[in-house]
């Protein structure tokens, strides 16, 4: 959690278009599965971050703390709330 905090302090929270970031922890999940939302103002803005943090020390730590092989990022766009 440290490492998320810095990268949202340091690097998300200050690229275009962000709105907030949510973490959730699986209940069930024995291996620590976890799943983040994180919004931003369009879909350009979302996929642009995803390179937001290259080659700065917050984001390689982060991504550190990552079984990549099991990480998929999907980008959605909001219909409606209920």
């Amino acid at each position: 959690m440290e490492a998320t905090q810095r990268l949202h302090d340091q690097v998300i929270s200050k690229a275009k278009g962000f709105l907030s970031w949510e973490h959730y922890l699986q209940d069930s999940a024995q291996d620590g599965t976890w799943t983040d939302f994180v919004l931003w103002e369009s879909e350009v803005d979302a996929r642009n971050a995803m390179e937001a943090g290259q080659g700065q020390e917050a984001a390689e730590a982060f991504y550190a703390c990552i079984r990549m092989q099991t990480c998929r990022a999907l980008v959605s766009q909001f219909v409606k709330k209920y």
